[in-house]
């Protein structure tokens, strides 16, 4: 399980069945597809009913796209964000019973969790499990553009152009971190760039 001192941190633990849920509605991309796999395979976890869709990743090939297919996936989609869109239309008609279990990297999952949350599911009725890349999805809070794929401790923002530190603070509302400007007190001078959400 992945833990922080951070408060505002996500917590993400193994997808495992939940024996309470009356729906279960499975989604994973690109790494997070392993951990699909590992859960549909899982003693207890009910074959119906259940809704599975991954964004494979594409490299998976035809033999990879085979095995989901074979392990019961329901959907294969071309991309993250075509399944967090299958994903909001899936959920418009939850209803009460319903367990979402999600894989993937970090902007994904505060993706889909942020989905959940508009369609009333509440936070323990979402299992999530990271797979892959750390890089982080970052909300300028200057002019609010949101920056995807954010590996370094530094990013210039594609909304206003300023040079934002990367802070450890997570809005869950959000689904992001927050990006403040680096060089606000003292202009020109900002930390050295490193990778540090590989």
């Amino acid at each position: 399980m992945t833990t922080s001192a951070i408060k505002s941190r996500p917590i993400y633990g193994s997808l495992v069945p939940d024996p309470t849920g009356r729906h279960h509605v499975v989604v994973g991309e690109g790494p997070g597809t392993a951990p699909v796999m590992r859960l549909l395979a899982a003693p207890g976890f009910p074959e119906h009913p259940r809704h599975v869709l991954v964004a494979p990743e594409p490299a998976s090939g035809p033999a990879g796209l085979a095995a989901l297919s074979a392990c019961g996936v329901a959907e294969i989609v071309p991309d993250g964000p075509s399944l967090l869109r299958r994903l909001d239309a899936l959920l418009d008609g939850c209803r009460m019973g319903t367990r979402l279990y999600a894989a993937g990297s970090e902007s994904f999952l505060g993706a889909v969790v942020k989905i959940a949350a508009e369609h009333g599911l509440l936070d323990d009725e979402c299992r999530t499990e990271h797979a892959g890349s750390t890089a982080r999805r970052v909300h300028c809070t200057h002019c609010r553009q949101v920056n995807e794929h954010v590996t370094t401790n530094l990013v210039a923002c594609a909304g206003c152009g300023r040079t934002l530190f990367v802070r450890d603070h997570y809005s869950r509302r959000l689904a992001a971190f927050m990006g403040v400007q680096a060089d606000a007190e003292q202009p020109g001078a900002t930390p050295a760039l490193q990778e540090v959400f590989p």
